[in-house]
């Protein structure tokens, strides 16, 4: 065989940005294997929801816990939510997965800080291109929800997480939703 030429680098993770929760983050990865470091301060019980706010976008994004588990993988074009289990630093990688230089955008929310929505109560706004706006509502377990489209101008998805961080329905938002049932609270 032929040989395998290789080029990496070790990082400390103690020197990693600091990532604030809510707060827009834009980066470049310079070599197309290339990883960014992040590091935030988590709370046990906290939900966040990470926003892939560029969708054109193929880096893979994974939050590491404080004793190294992995408690996220993701696309970093992609939406995804996650509870925390223990109160401390976590740290959030962007890797690169080609061969040239990659731009990424993205921001981690707090879902304790989405607005409480009422149950049939209209509501109504405007989104950029990857932008995620979200709720949060008060449920019980077997409860039966319909997502009921009024207006829409374009393409745009919904998705709905469950307590724990697993999502219960998604789908395209210009149909209105089947049944959907609440397994948890």
């Amino acid at each position: 065989g032929g040989a395998t030429n290789v080029a990496f680098r070790l990082l400390d993770p103690s020197s990693a940005a600091p990532l604030t929760v809510g707060t827009a983050v834009a980066g470049t990865l310079d070599a197309g294997r290339e990883t960014a470091i992040y590091r935030f301060h988590g709370t046990v019980g906290q939900s966040l929801q990470f926003d892939g706010l560029d969708p054109n976008r193929a880096s893979i994004t994974r939050i590491i816990g404080p004793g190294g588990n992995q408690v996220l993988v993701v696309t970093t074009s992609d939406d995804s939510s996650v509870v925390l289990l223990e109160t401390a630093d976590y740290f959030l990688f962007v890797e690169g997965n080609g061969n040239g230089a990659t731009p990424y955008t993205f921001q981690l929310l707090d879902v304790a800080a989405f607005p409480l929505l009422a149950f049939g109560t209209p509501q109504s706004g405007s989104l950029s291109s990857g932008q995620t706006a979200g709720f949060r509502f008060q449920g019980t377990a077997g409860q039966k929800l319909v997502y009921d489209v009024l207006s829409l101008s374009a393409r745009a998805d919904v998705r709905l997480f469950g307590p724990q961080g697993s999502q219960v329905f998604g789908a395209n938002a210009v149909w209105d939703s089947n049944l959907i049932s609440l397994g948890a609270t």
